[in-house]
This record gives C-alpha cells, sequence and structure tokens, in this order.
C-alpha cells in the first residue's frame, strides 16, 4: 500500500522518506497525510502514548524509550487491535494473515507490567512474540487478555482518594454507567467486574474485529477542523455527524447527539476526541456506523465522598464536560425528541447488583434517585429548547 525508508536518527529520533505510493488510498488511514513528516506522525500516534501508566515500564520490558518510535514499531510491527494496519520491513515474507492480533494468539506475558507495573524475567522477556500493548492508548492500566476464546481488555483505575476505599474507583463506574446507557438503548459495550493480581478491574469484550476498524473523532477534527475552538469541538463534530448524513443517508448523528445527552445525564468529564468516533470497514475503507458508548470511568460522581453525596444539589454544580462548558448547555444543544424518549426510560431505574463488587448501599440509592431525578430535569431543559428553538 505504502512503501517508505524509516531511519534512526541522533537522540532515538527518526525521519521517514516515502519510497512508492500504491493505489486505492481510499484504504489509507484516514488521518495519515501521504508525506514523509506524515508518515512519522501516524507511526508516532501509532504507538503507546506518554500518559499510559506504566508506560516505561512497558518500554523498558523491552529496552525501549517513548522517543524510540522506529523500536517500537519495529517489535510490534505497528500491529494494533484498533484497526487492520501494520509495518513491516521491505520484503518481508510473512503473512499478515499469520501475525494479526485479532486472529493469532498474543503474547500475554506483558499484560502484566501493563496493569501492575511489575517487571518481568529475561525468559519472560524472551517469550513476548507480540503485543497490543504498544499500539493502546488511555492513561489508566490495563491490560488484553483471551478469555473463553475472546479478546477482553482488562482496565483498572488510578483513584484511590479516600482511605477507606481498597480499590480504585473507576471500574465501578464503568459498571454502572453502562447499565444506564442499556437502558436508554444505546447498546454500549456491556463492562463486567473482575479481580486479577490483586487489582479490581472492568472488562469489556473488544468492539473492533479483522473486518471493522475503530476511528476516533480526533482523527476529523485533526483533518478538518485543526483551527476551532476547543470549547465548541462537540458542535463541530456535530456539524460533521450531520454532514456525513446527507451525504451518505445515514443516522449517526443521533446516535452521537445520544450520546452527549447521555453524558449530560452521569456528568461524565471525559468524553474526550479519542473515546468516541465511528466504525470503518477495512476492506472497503466506507464509514458504517457508529462506534458503540465505551469508556465512562470518569461520571456518577465516582470521585465523591458519601458526605458530599448527601449534598448533592450544591455539588453537582461544580461539574462541567471534558471542555469545560455546562451539562445542562450541552443537553440543550443536542436533546431533542429521541434523547427524550431515551430519557424516559429511565424514570424507575435501579442498578443490577454485581455478584461480588458493588458501591455501598447508600452511595447506589443516592446515585438511583438522582438519576431519576436528573433524566426529568435533563427532558425539561430539551422541551424547553423544542418549545423555544431560538431562545
Amino acid at each position: 500500500m505504502l512503501s517508505f525508508e524509516l531511519e534512526s536518527t541522533e537522540g532515538d529520533g527518526c525521519a521517514a522518506t516515502i519510497l512508492s505510493v500504491e493505489e486505492p488510498r481510499s484504504l489509507f488511514p484516514l488521518d495519515l497525510e501521504v508525506t514523509g513528516k506524515g508518515v512519522l506522525k501516524w507511526l508516532c500516534r501509532r504507538t503507546i502514548p506518554k500518559n499510559r501508566a506504566y508506560v516505561q515500564n512497558i518500554l523498558n520490558t523491552m529496552g525501549l524509550s517513548l522517543r524510540d518510535t522506529k523500536g517500537i514499531i519495529d517489535i510490534c510491527m505497528g500491529l494494533s487491535l484498533n484497526d487492520s494496519y501494520w509495518v513491516v520491513p521491505a520484503g518481508f515474507s510473512g503473512k499478515y494473515a499469520e501475525y494479526n492480533l485479532f486472529e493469532n494468539r498474543f503474547s500475554e506475558v506483558l499484560a502484566l507490567t501493563a496493569l501492575t507495573g511489575e517487571g518481568l524475567s529475561e525468559d519472560q522477556v524472551r517469550r513476548i512474540h507480540s503485543s497490543p500493548e504498544f499500539t493502546t492508548n488511555g492513561m489508566l492500566p490495563k491490560a488484553w487478555r483471551y478469555r473463553d476464546g475472546k479478546i477482553i481488555l482488562f482496565k483498572g483505575g488510578v483513584w484511590r482518594q479516600y482511605a477507606t476505599a481498597p480499590d480504585a474507583l473507576e471500574p465501578y463506574s464503568e459498571y454502572y454507567a453502562a447499565q444506564i446507557a442499556d437502558v436508554m438503548g444505546l447498546n454500549p459495550v456491556k463492562y463486567g467486574l473482575s479481580r486479577w493480581k490483586g487489582v479490581l478491574g472492568c472488562t469489556c469484550e473488544l468492539f473492533t474485529d479483522i473486518n471493522t476498524a475503530y476511528v476516533p473523532m480526533a482523527v476529523f477534527i485533526r483533518k478538518h477542523y485543526t483551527d476551532s475552538d476547543p470549547s465548541q469541538y462537540y458542535s463541530v463534530c456535530g456539524e460533521w455527524f450531520k454532514t456525513f448524513d446527507q451525504e451518505n443517508e445515514s443516522g449517526l448523528f443521533d446516535y452521537f447527539a445520544s450520546t452527549l445527552v447521555f453524558d449530560s445525564l452521569i456528568l461524565n468529564e471525559d468524553r474526550h476526541l479519542g473515546n468516541f468516533g465511528v466504525l470503518r470497514d477495512n476492506h472497503s475503507g466506507r464509514i458504517i456506523g457508529n462506534a458503540p458508548v465505551f469508556d465512562n470511568g470518569i461520571n456518577l460522581f465516582n470521585y465523591s465522598s458519601i458526605q458530599e453525596l448527601r449534598k448533592l444539589d450544591s455539588h453537582r454544580q461544580a461539574y462541567a464536560n471534558y471542555f469545560k462548558q455546562s451539562f445542562d448547555s450541552q443537553a440543550r444543544e443536542f436533546g431533542g425528541e429521541l434523547q427524550k424518549d431515551q430519557l424516559f426510560r429511565l424514570f424507575g431505574f435501579r442498578f443490577k447488583r454485581h455478584s461480588r463488587y458493588n458501591w455501598d448501599a447508600e452511595r447506589l440509592d443516592i446515585i438511583q434517585n438522582y438519576i431519576q431525578q436528573r433524566a426529568a430535569q435533563l427532558i425539561q431543559i430539551i422541551d424547553a429548547r423544542i418549545d423555544r428553538p431560538n431562545s
């Protein structure tokens, strides 16, 4: 598809030079600029980010550094669970079918380091033949594992504000928030709770496969809207979805709008441009739908003490979305009749408790009551906007 030369430069840097480009370009990564600098930027975005938990531990295991993009790509071949691209040396005789992470068992040895930061023995390092950990984004500690023939993400947390909380708080939020999205009819990624190596984490199945890629909205913002005010990114994304729907006779905007109303309900402070987007057909390059709602770890007042929750009406006012805009204005902008119907489904909502791991009863009761009250409040906000569309 694309041939290029990648050379190491002084200080662990590297430079790319394009040698040849094959058609069709419709199958190229959507965020790839076909220049030497563009290829290098794409490779850098593909490797493990510097804000990921235990990133230094993961790279040190293989004798790598964050700046050594070429070294990371050489080891992992650029293989990812987000899409079906890879990067191999010219003349490489292997086939993608023999190496891809979707159809071939990858090494889980590195998963322990990715989750806990623990080091590995030399023998364990020698057994690492491939791993998705080198191309997985997100700041929280996480690891990919095989369970019952399925690829499962195990994701921990980092927030332990209160001495009485033995576990991180983010996994609980994932578990409970997914239940709310499910009742609303959003068909979200389903999360469970499990403990591994002493770490409580949320678990979910991979929602991509060898035929289907995930493309985050950050790709489209970088490509088309680089001059936009970040505070207006949701509005810009909305315009992108509307334009796409008009050109393709699809309905992607509705799901996007429902996601933001859902976020306004649970007060999701972390809906950044990397954790919502679209699904893409790897064979045709066409966008085929919305990515399901996922990554809801900072919401439902999960960082609040029980004392703060008992004063929820005043405490709630301090919350804002990822781009520092109010959740009420977010719901007002994106809510409509469809979103109202989805909110009505939450009247009488009750959480399904996990068999082993749960928030305490008082916290659950407060949040359950809040969800119903907030749903009614958002319906009123949306109604007011529908009745006075220009106000």
